[in-house]
């Protein structure tokens, strides 16, 4: 988590986000770090006013991408970060600016915060992370450009 402490001012957060991170088994890599994330208040769980009308998107997107979705309109953040294909392009068809997990590497290595995404692609690849061969060949390409 400190890494995205690192990139961005506030992290936002609905509940049914929240709700959905905090089951998840204690054997799950990196969930002890997102549970210290939260216990350190660097994530802000907002919830949704209502004020607004709920986004149209696909019927197959879980509680918390709708409730993500709908939290972007509400405050109208900088970025939304979504890895879920539907979701992002629901998403970005509402006109928000999306960023997935990759993208925040790229982030966090144009801001000298990490060397390199690449290799964390592969990594996050290993451990199950959904990634496909066109798009991990599109890391490394610009991986490349982006060396020193």
């Amino acid at each position: 988590m400190s890494l995205l402490d690192r990139l961005f001012e506030t992290v936002f957060i609905p509940p049914e986000v929240r709700d959905e991170i905090l089951v998840v088994d204690n054997s799950v890599r990196g969930i002890a770090a997102i549970r210290g994330a939260f216990a350190a208040d660097m994530i802000e769980v907002l919830s949704l006013t209502g004020s607004g009308s709920a986004p149209n998107v696909h019927p197959s997107l879980h509680r918390g991408e709708v409730a993500a979705i709908t939290l972007m309109q509400e405050v109208s953040a900088d970025f939304l970060l979504l890895d879920d294909r539907q979701a992002r392009g629901d998403a970005e068809r509402l006109g928000m600016s999306v960023i997935g997990t990759i993208g925040v590497l790229q982030l966090a290595r144009d801001a000298d915060v990490i060397p390199a995404v690449a290799p964390l692609v592969r990594m996050l690849r290993g451990f199950g992370f959904r990634v496909s061969a066109e798009l991990l060949a599109q890391v490394e390409q610009d991986e490349q450009l982006h060396r020193p």
